[in-house]
């Protein structure tokens, strides 16, 4: 795996806490995780030697809305930002 990412930070700032997937020493570490996400995230871990440090997030509601950032501390303190808009798709029922 590529040195810098061994620390992935995915993290909402508008949340408290706002940690949304953490991944340090090669590992998932999701103590400090917003229970909102509890179970619902993951990395391709697979894809990380290839720079892709993509978050998964299933299950997704309305208040997953906002927008997301991306911190690996390896490669000088750059930060990614990343806009979720979440649509509610209708159901027309015949009756």
């Amino acid at each position: 795996m590529h040195a810098a990412y061994q620390s992935v930070e995915w993290q909402r700032p508008d949340l408290k806490p706002k940690e949304v997937h953490l991944y340090r020493d090669e590992k998932d570490d999701l103590v400090l995780q917003n229970p909102v996400f509890r179970g619902r995230t993951s990395l391709f871990k697979e894809e990380l030697e290839n720079g892709n440090a993509s978050l998964k997030l299933t299950r997704v509601k309305l208040s997953d809305a906002g927008n997301y950032t991306c911190y690996i501390p390896l490669l000088d303190h750059q930060e990614t930002i990343i806009q979720l808009i979440v649509v509610l798709e209708q159901w027309l029922l015949p009756c």
